[in-house]
Order: structure tokens, then sequence, then C-alpha cells
């Protein structure tokens, strides 16, 4: 079985023991720049056993939804345009 698109993905909240995540499949250059300017890069393994990149939104990070959503979209549109 094919592992969607990256661009058909949406953020996940993922939670780990008390914090919980916003995690974003990414790509494995997007994971190099991100772990480079020392963000949170991880695998995680989906059910067929494939791994995917993800980057974890940092913990703590205190916004509103919609500045939220708004940093989001500004992401996908830089990183689907590169």
């Amino acid at each position: 079985m094919m592992a969607p698109s990256l661009q058909n993905r949406e953020p996940d909240a993922v939670k780990q023991n008390t914090n919980v995540f916003i995690e974003m499949v990414i790509t494995t250059q997007e994971a190099d720049r991100q772990a480079a300017a020392g963000l949170g890069v991880a695998k995680r393994t989906l059910d067929d056993g494939t791994e995917e990149k993800v980057l974890w939104i940092p913990n703590g990070l205190a916004v509103s939804k919609p500045e939220l959503c708004y940093w989001l979209e500004q992401e996908h549109k830089t990183r689907t345009t590169v």
C-alpha cells in the first residue's frame, strides 16, 4: 500500500506522556532543514510498516487558533512552491 501524498495530509495531534504535539508530515529535505534549525523532527511508522518524517511544532507554543492556522497555511504555501 502506498503512503498518502504529503499534500493530502492534515496535521495531527499526538500525545506523548502528558504533552500534546502538533505533528506534520514533511519531506526528507524539509526534515533536514528543520533539524538544522533545532526543531523536533521525528519519524513515525505507519500501519503498513513504512516510515515518514514528521515535524513536531514546538512544545508550549502559545498562539490563538487563527494565528496557528495562518502560520500553517504560510508554511504549506512556502513548501509547495519550492
